[in-house]
């Protein structure tokens, strides 16, 4: 494993030897559908995406800590769901009609 990622073009590799693939481009994230309570109480139902692409610069360190890009995205899709179920109870139920440009920045 080296620590510079390889770029486009024509690469040699060794036999009985493997390239960890890292994305390139922005990558989706479904939530599933889920509950939270607002501010005030209420349930909210909640059903959002995300997109992200990973540091290209950390992509060696990501290898280390995660073994692959399937295990970093389930740690990402993981964070990105508790911290919207998080940022759920920062609004009001009222707030979540309103101010949706502001909810979803959030």
């Amino acid at each position: 494993l080296h620590e510079t990622p390889l770029t486009e073009g024509l690469h040699w590799l060794f036999p009985f030897s493997y390239l960890i693939r890292w994305p390139t481009r922005q990558v989706p994230v479904d939530a599933p559908a889920m509950a939270c309570n607002s501010k005030d109480g209420l349930k909210i139902m909640l059903d959002f995406s995300f997109q992200y692409l990973p540091d290209v610069a950390q992509v060696y360190n990501l290898t280390m800590d995660f073994k692959d890009f399937d295990q970093h995205y389930l740690a990402v899709r993981s964070e990105g769901i508790s911290t919207a179920k998080h940022a759920c109870g920062n609004f009001s139920a009222e707030e979540f009609q309103t101010k949706r440009s502001e909810v979803s920045n959030a």
